[in-house]
Protein backbone atom coordinates (compact mmCIF):
# COMPACT_ATOMS: atom_id res chain seq x y z
CA UNK A 1 0.00 0.00 0.00
CA UNK A 2 1.64 3.91 -0.99
CA UNK A 3 1.35 6.14 1.93
CA UNK A 4 0.58 9.04 0.08
CA UNK A 5 1.27 12.71 2.35
CA UNK A 6 -2.86 13.01 2.79
CA UNK A 7 -2.66 9.51 4.43
CA UNK A 8 0.44 10.48 6.62
CA UNK A 9 -1.52 13.69 7.77
CA UNK A 10 -4.84 11.71 8.40
CA UNK A 11 -3.19 8.87 10.78
CA UNK A 12 -1.30 12.14 12.61
CA UNK A 13 -4.71 13.53 13.21
CA UNK A 14 -6.33 10.56 14.15
CA UNK A 15 -3.54 9.43 16.34
CA UNK A 16 -3.44 12.70 18.11
CA UNK A 17 -7.37 12.23 18.49
CA UNK A 18 -6.98 8.54 20.14
CA UNK A 19 -3.86 10.06 22.76
CA UNK A 20 -6.15 12.61 24.02
CA UNK A 21 -8.29 9.85 24.51
CA UNK A 22 -6.28 7.45 26.45
CA UNK A 23 -4.82 10.63 28.32
CA UNK A 24 -8.28 12.02 29.20
CA UNK A 25 -9.93 8.70 30.60
CA UNK A 26 -7.00 7.93 32.29
CA UNK A 27 -6.65 11.43 34.11
CA UNK A 28 -10.05 10.71 35.46
CA UNK A 29 -9.80 7.42 36.25
CA UNK A 30 -6.74 8.38 38.53
CA UNK A 31 -8.01 9.91 42.63
CA UNK A 32 -5.51 11.88 45.14
CA UNK A 33 -5.37 10.80 48.39
CA UNK A 34 -8.12 13.19 50.25
CA UNK A 35 -6.46 15.69 52.91
CA UNK A 36 -7.35 13.32 55.37
CA UNK A 37 -5.72 10.23 53.95
CA UNK A 38 -2.23 12.32 53.56
CA UNK A 39 -2.49 13.66 56.94
CA UNK A 40 -3.19 10.31 58.29
CA UNK A 41 -0.22 9.00 56.40
CA UNK A 42 1.99 11.66 57.95
CA UNK A 43 0.84 11.34 61.59
CA UNK A 44 1.51 7.51 61.23
CA UNK A 45 4.84 7.59 59.43
CA UNK A 46 5.87 10.92 61.83
CA UNK A 47 4.00 9.46 65.08
CA UNK A 48 2.85 13.12 65.16
CA UNK A 49 0.79 14.07 68.53
CA UNK A 50 -3.10 15.05 68.08
CA UNK A 51 -2.12 18.66 68.64
CA UNK A 52 0.30 18.09 65.38
CA UNK A 53 -2.08 17.11 63.37
CA UNK A 54 -4.34 20.22 64.08
CA UNK A 55 -1.45 22.21 62.98
CA UNK A 56 -0.73 20.58 59.58
CA UNK A 57 -4.11 19.67 58.58
CA UNK A 58 -5.08 22.87 57.24
CA UNK A 59 -1.44 23.33 56.23
CA UNK A 60 -2.07 20.32 53.76
CA UNK A 61 -5.45 21.41 52.94
CA UNK A 62 -3.68 24.56 51.38
CA UNK A 63 -0.94 23.11 49.57
CA UNK A 64 -3.66 21.05 47.91
CA UNK A 65 -5.89 23.74 47.31
CA UNK A 66 -3.01 25.59 45.59
CA UNK A 67 -1.78 22.79 43.44
CA UNK A 68 -5.08 22.12 42.07
CA UNK A 69 -5.15 25.85 40.85
CA UNK A 70 -1.61 24.90 39.40
CA UNK A 71 -3.02 22.10 37.68
CA UNK A 72 -6.01 23.86 36.15
CA UNK A 73 -3.80 26.24 34.91
CA UNK A 74 -1.84 24.34 33.28
CA UNK A 75 -4.86 22.21 31.63
CA UNK A 76 -5.99 25.45 30.58
CA UNK A 77 -2.48 26.00 28.70
CA UNK A 78 -2.22 22.65 27.46
CA UNK A 79 -5.60 22.73 25.85
CA UNK A 80 -5.13 26.03 24.19
CA UNK A 81 -1.88 24.52 22.60
CA UNK A 82 -3.42 21.37 21.32
CA UNK A 83 -6.42 23.71 20.16
CA UNK A 84 -4.03 25.86 18.05
CA UNK A 85 -1.97 22.87 17.07
CA UNK A 86 -5.30 21.32 15.54
CA UNK A 87 -6.27 24.20 13.98
CA UNK A 88 -2.70 24.59 12.59
CA UNK A 89 -2.88 20.52 11.44
CA UNK A 90 -6.63 21.62 9.96
CA UNK A 91 -5.35 24.06 7.77
CA UNK A 92 -2.15 21.96 6.09
CA UNK A 93 -4.62 19.19 5.98
CA UNK A 94 -7.21 21.28 3.64
CA UNK A 95 -4.13 21.74 1.27
CA UNK A 96 -3.66 18.26 0.86
CA UNK A 97 -7.49 16.86 0.81
CA UNK A 98 -10.53 17.38 -1.68
CA UNK A 99 -13.66 19.71 -0.60
CA UNK A 100 -15.69 16.08 0.35
CA UNK A 101 -12.84 14.88 2.14
CA UNK A 102 -12.21 17.80 4.28
CA UNK A 103 -15.92 17.92 5.67
CA UNK A 104 -15.66 13.98 6.12
CA UNK A 105 -12.41 14.96 8.07
CA UNK A 106 -14.01 17.76 10.16
CA UNK A 107 -17.47 15.37 10.64
CA UNK A 108 -15.32 12.59 12.40
CA UNK A 109 -13.83 14.97 14.08
CA UNK A 110 -16.64 16.62 15.38
CA UNK A 111 -18.10 13.04 17.06
CA UNK A 112 -14.65 12.40 18.60
CA UNK A 113 -15.10 15.56 20.20
CA UNK A 114 -18.48 15.12 21.03
CA UNK A 115 -17.38 11.94 22.53
CA UNK A 116 -14.72 12.93 24.72
CA UNK A 117 -17.03 15.36 25.91
CA UNK A 118 -19.48 13.35 26.88
CA UNK A 119 -16.70 11.02 28.84
CA UNK A 120 -15.33 13.75 30.30
CA UNK A 121 -18.93 15.58 31.28
CA UNK A 122 -17.22 18.49 32.70
CA UNK A 123 -15.52 16.99 35.30
CA UNK A 124 -12.51 18.24 36.74
CA UNK A 125 -9.54 15.92 38.29
CA UNK A 126 -9.74 14.94 42.01
CA UNK A 127 -12.10 17.89 42.55
CA UNK A 128 -14.79 15.88 44.76
CA UNK A 129 -11.56 14.99 46.69
CA UNK A 130 -9.30 17.95 47.57
CA UNK A 131 -12.06 19.81 49.49
CA UNK A 132 -11.76 17.62 52.57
Amino acid sequence: MKVTGKSKYAFLILALALLCTISNTYAQQRQAPSVDEIVANIKEDLKLTDEQVVKITPIVRNQIQQMQVIIEQAQEKVRGQMLALEQNTETKLAQCLTPEQMAKFKNKQQGSQSSQAANTNGKSINATRSGK
